[in-house]
């Protein structure tokens, strides 16, 4: 190979290169390959490592990096001995400041005491390691992964956020965008094989990528805030991770030591990846699936992870007390028409607010001193009502002006007049979510001068 060297826009001679290849040469992850495979074999040699069936694996390699398994603490000193050995006769450097030992075992069980070394350097034990991206725990569960995950996840969003805050009005399909290719492939990484437990400081991130849009606090029922928005609980996203991963692993060639693997997990199905996945096939009603070990459909997978969430979705509205008005208008989980329409952020809280029923009215606000449901009175007219939400947008005297501006066409309609009066609020907050919005800044504004101007 014969290079040469260009320096301020000048150029030296060609001269012959006998060793290496050029930076990001296709051929490279090839050589290094051919090169490194004889540290295989005489690691293999040993006859050390854990026994899969009728195959015993003691090492894995991706790129440069190298894994080693024993089951002994005699038998991995002995690789490691092997390893220094071939890295001394081929002149490679180990970086030993990078390199861990991690002792996997039960709670319970006491760290190994023994000191590994390769040559003279001593390699640190852990109780967590990152290897290629997904964060292993001594105990073999995903929760200090999901952590740093969420870590991570939270940083981007923050950013997301910085950069669109000042902006004055993005729409919700632009934010789910920059959502999705921003912070849910960090959230999701590798989550095909750890995603079927859910994970409190993932889901904590989405909250509060939901939260930041509506304009509702940290208190907003999550049932209301998911409810509108339309978006799954993040376990729920991650169920077709684990099936399309299913669907690989299906297709995977035999002679695959991957393949191997899922074969015995498949055999053993008791807790392990394969009896979470069979558990979600279930739920879905496509258990069928794993029994025949045949791919799954992901359109299929994807509209019965819907129905599925929206019946348990369904099913909890009648549990919050706080949802007493929201169960009125909304059943379904679907995307709200209100969270697409450019609204101004101020208008979309206080919506989002009085949708929820975390809008500061009596009705809300009277839980905090301890009054009863039924002292919650209005204090802006004479009607002795309670100041709720239907109250507030359909009755209340003294936003009457503000009403009869916003919804006087709709007011003065035969079919609305007879209408209950929580079927009017169904209908105008349904089929006009913007007037609504307008009519609640504007109210909640007069309410709020009121009160101070008594005070």
């Amino acid at each position: 190979m014969k290079l040469h060297i260009k320096i301020n826009n000048k150029v030296t001679n060609w001269f012959d290169c006998m060793t290496g290849v050029k930076q990001g040469d296709n051929i490279s992850p090839t050589i290094f390959s051919i090169f490194i495979n004889d540290l295989v074999k005489e690691v293999n040699d040993l006859d050390l490592g854990f026994d899969l069936g009728e195959r015993k694996v003691s090492m894995l390699l991706y790129a440069d990096d190298i894994v080693m398994f024993a089951k002994t603490k005699e038998d991995l000193q002995s690789m490691l001995n092997v390893l220094h050995n071939w890295c001394k006769r081929w002149r490679v450097l180990i970086n030993t400041d990078k390199s861990k030992c991690m002792h996997f075992r039960k709670g319970r069980t006491a760290q190994t005491d023994q000191i590994f070394t390769v040559g003279g350097n001593v390699l640190e034990m852990v109780e967590t390691y990152k290897y290629l991206g997904v964060t292993f725990h001594y105990k073999g569960n995903f929760s200090i992964n999901a952590e740093i995950l969420a870590k991570g996840a939270g940083r981007a969003l923050g950013k997301i956020i910085s950069k669109i805050h000042n902006l004055k009005d993005i729409g919700l399909k632009t934010f789910e965008k920059l959502y999705v290719s921003g912070v849910t492939p960090i959230l999701d990484y590798c989550s095909g094989v750890w995603g079927y437990r859910k994970f409190q400081t993932i889901d904590n991130i989405q909250h509060k990528a939901i939260r930041y849009f509506l304009g509702v606090h940290r208190f907003a029922p999550l049932i209301a805030i998911n409810g509108d928005i339309g978006w799954l609980p993040s376990n729920y996203r991650r169920w077709l991770n684990m099936i399309r991963y299913w669907n690989r692993l299906i297709n995977f060639d035999d002679h695959r030591l991957t393949k191997y693997v899922f074969k015995l997990d498949y055999t053993n199905g008791r807790s392990n990846w394969c009896s979470e996945l069979k558990d979600v096939l279930i739920k879905l009603i496509l258990n069928v699936h794993y029994e025949n070990k045949s791919a799954v459909n992901l359109q299929t997978v994807s509209e019965k992870r819907n129905n599925y969430f929206s019946n348990i979705w369904r099913n909890s509205l009648p549990n919050v007390s706080k949802l007493r008005t929201y169960a009125k208008f909304k059943n379904v989980f679907k995307t709200e028409n209100y969270t697409l329409l450019n609204l101004r952020k101020y208008e979309r809280s206080m919506l989002t607010q009085f949708r929820c029923g975390i809008l500061p009215l009596r009705i809300e606000t009277g839980r905090y001193i301890g009054e009863r449901p039924e002292d919650r009175l209005c204090s802006f007219c004479q009607s002795r009502s309670i100041e709720d939400e239907c109250h507030f947008l359909i009755n209340c005297t003294f936003y009457r002006d503000i009403r009869t501006d916003m919804f006087s066409d709709q007011l003065n309609k035969n079919n609305f007049t007879v209408l209950s009066d929580s079927d009017k609020l169904v209908q105008l907050v349904n089929n006009y979510p913007r007037k609504v919005a307008k009519f609640i800044v504007k109210s909640y504004l007069k309410r709020r001068k009121a009160i101070y101007n008594t005070r």
